[in-house]
């Protein structure tokens, strides 16, 4: 049986993983969407 611990610990560094990823994707997501409003306001003006 596996003690409670390492459980804990392989599910903290999944939702860790799984946490930087979304971090990482959201200032994508961020960047482009800040990076598409510059250029529209650029072509725009």
């Amino acid at each position: 049986m596996v003690p409670p611990s390492a459980t804990l610990g392989e599910d903290v560094r999944r939702h860790r993983e799984f946490y930087d990823a979304w971090c990482s994707f959201l200032k994508v997501s961020t960047g482009l969407t800040i990076l598409t409003l510059v250029l529209m306001a650029i072509f725009l003006v």
